[in-house]
């Protein structure tokens, strides 16, 4: 995982939201690799890639992952602030012996 992508939209410019990349063992250790902060002062639709360089090697076998959304501390209240999308970025591992997870329709 490499990078992700918030895209939300609000009608009041300085109220800001972030969307975490999680990740957790599931013993209570863990913590977020990238984040990405819709932009202050920008009204209606906005876009924002994370700013942190923290790639993390996903690994389905001892972790699981989530996207949390949520309307930053210190910024006024909006009730027109809505999530448009996360959009999370990854390569596909090139060593032998690692795969993607299979998904079947």
């Amino acid at each position: 995982m490499t990078f992700s992508t918030l895209s939300d939209s609000d009608s009041i410019s300085t109220t800001t939201s972030t969307a975490y990349f999680i990740l957790n063992d599931g013993m209570g250790l863990g913590g977020y690799t990238v984040s990405a902060k819709s932009p202050p002062n920008t009204a209606n639709y906005r876009q924002t890639n994370s700013t942190e360089n923290n790639p993390v090697i996903i690994d389905n076998q001892n972790y699981n992952y989530l996207v949390e959304w949520r309307k930053d501390l210190g910024t006024p209240d909006s009730t027109s602030l809505g999530l448009c999308g996360v959009r999370v970025a990854y390569y596909a591992p090139l060593a032998s012996g690692l795969y993607l997870p299979f998904v079947t329709k």
